[in-house]
This record gives structure tokens, C-alpha cells and sequence, in this order.
């Protein structure tokens, strides 16, 4: 398997990276998630993370590389807050494009988990290097849909789930906001 940065990219580098998009994929009761979720609003996707995301820095260009791709598919985005942290569903307005939003998703998943699992092996912001000791405490899944994929994050640890439910609150301040110019 390959990533999907171009060769060379900062997150393409790492030694756990190939290793983590070879885990399957666990996936939890969508029914279950829709009795504890509360829908919150539906938006145009944003970006997430530092208020400038620093270039070299493989966190933030993953979340960079993320939101590209689904920006670049016209998915929109509805946060959902559980009891343990959030879900983030991301839509595809056309059906041609719902495995893009689904493939989009299950990447970021995977390299995301892979950074919070082992930091040192990756190059990181003062940013990132201050919120991974919370962020690592994120359990990272992917559920696929009819229509995309929704991504949640949860935890057991309450520093955590705050962290989270602050990034939600976050991008929801945002959709005002135009989205970051494309690298």
C-alpha cells in the first residue's frame, strides 16, 4: 500500500505509517451512535488545527491534505456531539464521489492514529507537539454511510473529550469564515 501524498511529503515519512493503514478497520454500531448523537448544524467543510497550519509539520498537513479532499468533492460537514467526545459526518452531495469522502475519511484516520501512537517517529509543530499528549488519547474511528463517512472521536479521559468538543466548537466559529487558500 502507498500513501496518497506525493513522494517526499513530510507525511509519507515515518516508520509506522505503512504498518497503520494495514490495521482493520473496527466499526461500531451505527444505531448505537444514532440514539447518543445530537445532531448539531450542517456546513461547508473547514480546516481544523493551528491557526496557520505550518508547513513541514506532518499533522497539520495531513488535516490539510484532508480537508482538500473534501473540499475538492463538495462534501459538507454536520458535527455531532456524543457523550464521550464528537462525530463528524461528512456527506457527498453527489453520489459519484461518496467513496472519495469514505476513502478521504479512513486515510486521515489511519494517519492520525498512526502520529498519536508513536509522535517522535514524525516531524511536528510546537502545536501539535503541545496538544498530542490529549489528542493521543482520542480513540479514531470510521463509520462509512450511504451518503460519506462519519469520523468519531472519543474518549474515556475527560481532558480529552473537552479537547475535542473545543475542536468541534471551533469549526463550527469557522463557517463563517472562507476556507484556507490551497497550498
Amino acid at each position: 500500500m502507498h500513501s496518497s501524498f506525493p513522494a517526499g511529503s513530510p507525511a509519507t515519512h515515518g516508520r509506522r505509517a505503512g504498518r497503520a493503514l494495514r490495521r482493520p478497520l473496527v466499526l461500531p454500531l451505527l444505531a448505537l451512535c444514532a440514539l447518543v448523537a445530537l445532531p448539531v448544524r450542517a456546513e461547508k467543510v473547514q480546516e481544523v488545527g493551528p491557526p496557520i497550519p505550518e508547513q513541514g509539520c506532518t499533522r497539520c498537513s495531513v488535516q490539510a491534505v484532508f480537508a482538500e479532499k473534501i473540499r475538492g468533492v463538495g462534501a459538507t460537514i454536520e458535527f455531532m456531539e456524543l457523550k464521550n467526545g464528537v462525530g463528524v459526518l461528512y456527506s457527498a452531495e453527489d453520489p459519484r464521489n461518496v467513496g472519495r469522502v469514505q476513502k478521504a475519511a479512513e486515510w486521515a484516520k489511519h494517519e492520525l492514529q498512526a502520529i498519536a501512537e508513536d509522535p517522535d517517529d514524525y516531524r511536528l509543530c510546537s502545536y501539535c507537539k503541545a496538544t498530542m499528549a490529549v489528542f493521543s488519547k482520542v480513540d479514531r474511528e470510521v463509520v462509512r454511510t450511504s451518503q460519506g463517512a462519519i469520523f468519531l472521536m472519543r474518549s474515556d479521559d475527560p481532558e480529552a473529550v473537552r479537547a475535542v468538543k473545543t475542536l468541534m466548537s471551533k469549526s463550527q466559529q469557522k463557517k463563517d469564515r472562507p476556507p484556507a487558500p490551497s497550498r
